[in-house]
Formats: structure tokens, sequence, C-alpha cells
């Protein structure tokens, strides 16, 4: 007992001590209204240099909307520059992307006098191809997704339609030649909206089973449904939330790192505890879910990626990073889970909203890297304009913020984590006029080695670390915890072999 109440000190301790997200940069510029991010990643390994994620949102101008896009390659940081998606006349709204490579796609919603259709257009040498219809018809059409398959030309899309007085759901998919007729998801007389294409994970099979989950409220209040397409349909749809509760904002987790079994790869958010939370379940094992965010600040619109490979004794293993909207701080902000540890990704006075995430991992040489953005809107400049910032993880000189580039030295910061040892490591304190005893700690609570670190300047100290435990035996790779002594801070090590 005193071992787990000591494991749940140390995590309650560490949060305030690794905010490390970057400032953030400004993504979008100019007097237009810049909303409804969706953050595209591919989800399979990578090359150096490749474009694997894309950003498309709606932009507004005199008369209507149009939707833009940029990309950003892996290993390069800066942003390429905005181009135009969708060069239709009125309003071109709530886009949606998925693709790699030269696998890129793009649908949204065209609102064309009395008409309200999906559009669809997919970049082709360069630049994104003259938009074509995928719904041409009386029937106001929203809210679409995309999916695209990562190892052949295929795309699904489906959206939301108001037939009959009710919102049901419909897809279609392009086969490399053709577009499918329009195949039912979710008809009757309950309204389904927001669907959102996935595959489940997988470590290295391609995906062969397409899934669907959106909200509805067939039974009497919003919740979560569930639908595969196996055999050439949508199978029946399953209630991923029971109760009389609110359940929203429907979220897969994005990535493919992690076996299917125990881990969350399903999120929405939900007022089952008296104020909207985040919360996550497997959609193989949905009796058991996990609530992944715990303050009375109205949590909500939730995006993830990822897995992590422990799980400190929770029935699921959660998300790497999971992003969501705050309000408490008085005001909406973007707050983020990363690797376990609740961080502020961004604390400004305007309105933060819709973050969206993406990662995308690599190996190479026998060494890997991991990127990971996340991008929301905000209003902080009097108008709405789009915000990013990003952290890198690995043995490809990407640890901390940048390229491997050292912390800033003005916060208690400890560098480089992740790292491979022997390594010498920095550690940024309020500064001590003498050495440091350090104290190393397990998951567990147990004090698995002590270090002394050496004062360079006032408040830059180093230690050297070779993985080892008191007694000389090497650790394994994981999370370990360090305490200076006659310090309140308490850091995160996390080691690889």
């Amino acid at each position: 007992m005193k071992r787990c109440a000591l494991v749940f000190v140390l995590l309650a301790m560490t949060a305030p001590a690794l905010a490390v997200w970057p400032p953030p940069v400004r993504l979008t510029d100019g007097p237009n209204q810049n909303i409804n991010p969706f953050l595209s990643m591919h989800e399979r390994g990578h090359s150096v240099g490749d474009t694997v994620c894309f950003l498309v949102w709606q932009r507004s101008r005199p008369g209507g909307w149009d939707v833009y896009s940029r990309m950003v390659t892996w290993l390069d940081t800066q942003w390429l520059p905005p181009l135009l998606v969708s060069a239709l006349p009125d309003s071109n709204l709530t886009p949606a992307a998925s693709g790699y490579g030269s696998r890129r796609s793009c649908v949204w919603v065209n609102c064309h006098r009395d008409s309200q259709n999906i559009f669809f257009s997919r970049w082709i040498s360069g630049s994104w191809s003259t938009p074509t219809y995928l719904t041409q018809d009386t029937f106001p059409n929203a809210e679409p997704t995309i999916w695209c398959h990562p190892d052949a030309d295929t795309v699904w899309v489906a959206w939301a339609s108001f037939r009959n007085g009710h919102w049901n759901l419909y897809s279609r998919y392009f086969n490399g030649t053709a577009w499918s007729q329009e195949i039912p998801i979710a008809v009757g007389t309950s309204n389904h909206r927001v669907p959102r294409l996935y595959t489940p994970p997988s470590y290295s099979t391609p995906p062969n089973i397409l899934c669907n989950i959106w909200r509805s409220d067939t039974y009497g209040n919003s919740d979560i449904m569930l639908s595969r397409y196996q055999g050439g349909a949508w199978i029946p749809p399953v209630r991923v939330t029971t109760g009389s509760q609110e359940d929203i904002e429907p979220a897969p987790v994005r990535g493919v790192s992690a076996r299917p079994q125990g881990v969350v790869n399903l999120l929405w958010a939900s007022d089952s505890s008296g104020n909207f939370e985040i919360w996550g379940t497997n959609q193989d094992s949905m009796n058991t879910r996990e609530l992944l965010t715990n303050h009375p600040g109205l949590d909500q619109e939730p995006s993830a990626v990822d897995f992590v490979p422990l799980s400190f004794n929770q029935s699921l293993s959660r998300p790497w990073l999971t992003a969501w909207s705050s309000g408490r701080d008085g005001n909406r902000n973007v707050y983020a889970s990363y690797s376990f540890f609740t961080e502020v990704v961004d604390t400004n006075h305007g309105d933060d909203r819709r973050p969206q995430t993406a990662s995308v991992t690599i190996f190479y040489m026998g060494r890997w890297g991991a990127r990971f953005w996340v991008v929301w809107q905000s209003n902080r400049d009097g108008n709405w304009n789009l915000y990013g910032s990003h952290r890198g993880e690995g043995s490809l000189g990407l640890e901390g913020e940048g390229r491997g580039s050292c912390p800033v030295k003005d916060k208690e910061t400890l560098y480089p984590t992740p790292f491979r040892p022997p390594r010498t490591i920095t550690l940024f304190l309020s500064d001590h006029q003498a050495d440091l005893p350090l104290k190393l700690y397990d998951l567990q609570g147990r004090v698995v080695g002590l270090r002394r670190a050496e004062r360079k300047a006032p408040g830059h100290y180093e230690f050297y670390w070779d993985g080892r435990d008191a007694s000389g035996k090497a650790l394994p790779s994981g999370f370990y915890f360090l305490r200076p002594e006659g310090s309140p801070s308490l850091f995160r090590l996390i080691l690889l072999r």
C-alpha cells in the first residue's frame, strides 16, 4: 500500500514540472476567420523527409468560406505555404482529410444556393484536383469524414444526411477506378450525427476492417454507436455507451503502434460525472471504460494518437497523446495528456477550441523517433486563427523540443528524455550553492539509484547515469523519476534500451 501511495504521489507531483510544450506557432494570418481545423496523419512507417501530415480548415472571405490546406514534413517543423482546396462559390465548410504521399484526399460541405452537398478533391501532381460531387441532391448533407487505405488506392467517405425528418448516415467508397453507390450505415427514425471512420490498430497487417463511430439519440439521449463494414455491408450498430448521460464528440484514437487488445482506442466526452469529462474504451472490450480527465472544468473535444506500452495498473493502456479543450482556467484552453502526464499546451486570454492531434514514428538504422503535433483554433487576436505546437521523442536527435535542442533554461527542466545510457543528463533547477544529491525511483516507488548532480553554473547541474541501479544491475526500458534533495520538484526520465 505504501508503494502504491508513493506512485500516485509521484504521478500527481510530476505534472507541474513537466509542462514542456513549446510556445505555439501561428499557422494562419490575416483578417480572415480560420476555423474547423482537421489534422491528417498517415498510419504507417515513414522515411526521413516525407510529407507526413497535412492540415485542412475553412477560411472566411466576402460572401462565404473556402477550404485551405498546409503540409509539413517529418523532420522539418516548418509548415509549407497554404494552398486553396475548394475553388467553389458560396460557403465550403467542415473539411476532413486523410492520406499520405500522393494519396491525399479532402472532403467538405458546399452550401450553394438551396443545396448542401459533399465534395471531394485529391492531391494530384502537386495540387488539389477539381472538386467533384459525392452527393448531388436536395437533402442537407453534413459532417463528412474520410479514410484512405495506407497501402492501396481505396478511399471511404461517410456523412450525415437529413432525410424523412431525421439525420441518417451514408457512405461511398472509391476502389481506384470508380465510386460506389450510396451504402447506408444507420437509417431509421433516430438521429445519427458526427460519423468518424477509422480502422482498428494492429502491428503490421494491412487493415481489413473499417469501422465507424458516431453520436445517436436512438435510446433517448446522446450515445456513441459503433458499426463495422464486413462482407460488403455495414453490420447493425453496437451501443458503446449506456445510461442517461449525454455522450458526445466521438473520436477514434489514430495510430497503429500497439496491439488492439488492452488499449483505449475510442474516445468521447460525457457528462456522467456531473460535468463533461473525456472517457475512453477499447472497441473489443467495451465493458471496460477509463476516465481520462478528472476536473470540474468542462473537458470536451478530445483527439488522440498512438498508445503507451505501460498501463500504471490501469485496466486499459492510455493513448500516448490525448488533447482536449477545457474551461478549467476561466476560459477555454488546450490541455494534453502526454505519456500519462497532464500538461498545458496553451494558456491565453483567448478562446482555444477544437484541438487536433497527429503523430508519426520512424525507425532508421536501428534508431527511432516520433513527432507529435497539436493544432487548434484560437480567437486571441480578435479573430479566429490556427495555432500549433509539437514535441519530439526518441533516439534520432529529437529528444525534448525540436531537433534535440536544449530546453529553455528559465524553467525547471531535465534533458534529454527519453535517453539511451550511458549519458550525461542536464538539470535546470532553482539554484543551490553546491552539488545536489539525487534519488531515482521506479514506477513502484522504489529507490533504484543515488546520484550526485555537479553544479556547473547557477541553476545548471549535470549528472551521469549508466542506466543501472544501486547494485549495478542494468534497469529495463521504461519510466523513472528523479528527485533532487531539498527540492519539491520531481522529474520524469524515459530510459531506452
